[in-house]
């Protein structure tokens, strides 16, 4: 029952896929010009419909648009933050983000996980009365095919699958995995699925310590339940995290999960899953050594994992439907 108008000021990958391709693409590359044009095109949009709500998914996009929405009197004015405050931005953009809280150009700030709310403490208070949890909600994927996914990317019906989900960029990590799977037993083979600019790098990593490889680039949700049904550990080694979608989706589909011990990752499993540091490639090697002979053990994280009480989507959306109605009633 709810009209979306979708609008991205441009697309960060040329890759098309079915979230990109839904929507409203305003400009075709980024930078300054483009990004007034983009707002010229958007203040129109605004007008030619009764929008009753803005939701702002990057600080950028807040910032630039949220005024836009305040003037054309859209009740409800929404900021999602994916990720601690400062994970990404510049001290210049925390504080005006504070700064529009305080005035009220953002009627509601979001964010996804306890680690990202928690990160406002030092701001004022007029700006944390705004401040709402929450929590990102994914619907189950459809059951997976371990032999369609083996079949589809070369992989023999014996050969033990380490899946990593995830954009090949910094933040994932992907890179300090690789050392960590030589000489493993079984001759496993690292599946990552994503597309990045470290693509070139990892692969240099895994022809190095003589790593079998497999980089899916974009694949479908399809896909992607296929290769939890055939993995034999779902490996998360990321820096930072808002509310990790792919590790939601992961537990939801049984996986046996091995993730890097930040708190992010803590929120979402709770005592589920093996953690690990970041800055031991050792510890990694040995638990996925141990594990991929032990099938009982990853068996039981499995059963672990799959009885975790996690949101669905329409949890989430009906969520933020309550902050939506609370602005719109008033109109």
């Amino acid at each position: 029952g709810v009209d979306v108008w979708d609008v991205a000021f441009w697309l960060r990958t040329a890759t098309p896929s079915a979230v990109t391709e839904s929507f409203d693409v305003l400009e075709p590359r980024s930078g300054l010009l483009p990004a007034i044009r983009a707002m010229g095109r958007m203040i129109a949009g605004l007008r030619r419909r009764r929008v009753d709500a803005a939701v702002f998914h990057t600080t950028a996009a807040a910032l630039l648009c949220a005024p836009v929405a305040a003037l054309g009197r859209v009740p409800s004015r929404i900021v999602i933050h994916h990720n601690p405050l400062g994970t990404y931005q510049r001290p210049l953009w925390v504080w005006l983000d504070a700064l529009w809280g305080w005035l009220g150009i953002y009627t509601d700030v979001v964010f996804i996980s306890e680690v990202g709310q928690a990160s406002t403490d030092r701001l004022p208070a007029r700006y944390r009365r705004r401040v709402a949890l929450v929590l990102n909600g994914v619907d189950p994927l459809p059951a997976g095919d371990d032999h369609r996914f083996r079949t589809r990317f070369g992989l023999g019906g014996d050969t033990p699958i380490i899946l990593c989900i995830g954009g090949l960029t910094p933040q994932k990590n992907h890179p300090f995995l690789v050392p960590a799977i030589a000489d493993l037993p079984g001759d496993p083979a690292l599946v990552i699925a994503g597309e990045g600019e470290l693509r070139d790098e990892i692969r240099a990593a895994a022809a190095d310590a003589d790593v079998h490889l497999v980089l899916t680039g974009f694949v479908g949700s399809d896909c992607l339940a296929d290769g939890l049904a055939a993995c034999s550990i779902f490996a998360f080694p990321s820096r930072h995290e808002g509310r990790a979608l792919t590790l939601i989706e992961a537990a939801k589909a049984g996986a046996p999960i091995v993730c890097s011990d930040i708190q992010e990752n803590r929120d979402v499993l709770g005592d589920v899953g093996v953690f690990l540091p970041l800055d031991d490639v050792g510890a990694w090697h040995d638990t996925l050594a141990d594990l991929l002979v032990d099938e009982s053990r990853r068996t039981e994280l499995a059963q672990q994992a799959r009885s975790l009480d996690l949101p669905d989507v329409s949890v989430m959306a009906e969520r933020y439907l309550d902050l939506i109605d609370r602005r719109t009633a008033r109109r």
